[in-house]
């Protein structure tokens, strides 16, 4: 039997104050895996000092939606974390984490870890449950006790297209006119 080193896959979906934190944490349990990180590119100088050893990307898509996700998939690694602490600005990060092919995936929040499984989604439910009772942050300057992030997402991508389609239109057609 070959002696594989381990993946571990990290999205950091959490504020740096608290990632920081539990980026050190999985460090240190993991000190002979090779750990793939996944960050906001803005954030990544308040960590380089402790990303020296890791595989660092943005949890933005560069060339596209559909490439980065295929780059992701591409990968199985043993384990995948997530940080939740409900901060709704991180939510697009926590989508990742489902779509990440692994062996293992766990959850980290305020109240502990606990491992995410199709097959029994009960401790998903119940730290869901959990985040809909206590949220915090928020999603693009709408207060912290808004409804769910991918209604939020829905409209945007809907309505608030279409709304913002129509005033693009207008406005450059009245700058049209003027001329």
């Amino acid at each position: 039997m070959r002696n594989e080193r381990r993946e571990v896959l990290l999205f950091l979906s959490a504020p740096p104050e608290i990632s920081r934190k539990e980026l050190i944490s999985v460090l240190a349990e993991h000190t002979e895996a090779r750990i793939t990180v996944y960050l906001r590119s803005q954030h990544r100088p308040e960590y380089d000092d402790l990303l020296g050893s890791c595989f660092v990307y943005s949890d933005k898509p560069a060339r596209g939606r559909r490439a980065f996700v295929r780059e992701l998939r591409a990968r199985l690694y043993h384990e995948a974390i997530v940080l939740d602490f409900g901060h709704w600005s991180y939510f697009p990060a926590r989508c990742l984490f489902f779509l990440a092919r692994a062996g293992r995936k766990h959850v980290r929040s305020e109240r502990g870890v606990f491992e995410f499984t199709v097959m029994h989604p009960i401790a998903l439910f119940r730290h869901l449950s959990y985040r809909r009772k206590h949220r915090s942050g928020s999603v693009a300057g709408v207060p912290a006790g808004t409804p769910a992030p991918f209604l939020v997402a829905a409209y945007r991508g809907t309505l608030g297209r279409i709304v913002g389609s129509v005033i693009t239109m207008v406005e450059y057609s009245w700058r049209l006119a003027r001329r």
